[in-house]
């Protein structure tokens, strides 16, 4: 297995068919999928390029809390927000982890990554906030 993603900016300068990068991702997302690796992805230079790019044109702002009507900038220790969410979700379209955007069931081109504050991203994937979760969880307490 490659140690990272195919350099995009590579594959593109000479010319490659997109559908054959976008197989060559896919492939490699799959294999970190399966071997529970998918952290490598996050490290990627391609995702970290394209991170610092979605956050730098979103102005670091939350964009669930911005259409409510709030600005949320900063995290709780006050430094710029950090995290991209993935509308459509990696493990489910790893043929969309690199790209900006998507196209709707309706046609309509859509934002894939979100800037979002801690609180948005862990509602966005229904984690629970702080509190400890309902019901009986195991008797281990480790």
């Amino acid at each position: 297995m490659s140690s990272g993603l195919l350099n995009l900016n590579h594959v593109v300068i000479i010319g490659h068919n997109v559908n054959v990068i976008m197989q060559g991702i896919c492939e490699y997302i799959n294999q970190l999928i399966e071997a529970d690796e998918l952290w490598k992805f996050y490290k990627s230079k391609d995702w970290i390029r394209l991170k610092r790019q979605v956050l730098s044109d979103q102005h670091h702002e939350c964009q669930v809390c911005k259409a409510k009507g709030i600005v949320t900038r900063y995290d709780e220790n006050g430094k710029l927000l950090q995290t991209v969410h993935h509308v459509n979700h990696v493990r489910v379209h790893p043929e969309l982890a690199l790209s900006r955007y998507y196209v709707d069931e309706q046609g309509h081109k859509q934002e894939n990554l979100l800037t979002v504050c801690k609180v948005c991203h862990n509602r966005l994937h229904d984690r629970f906030e702080g509190s400890k979760p309902s019901g009986f969880m195991n008797t281990e307490r480790w």
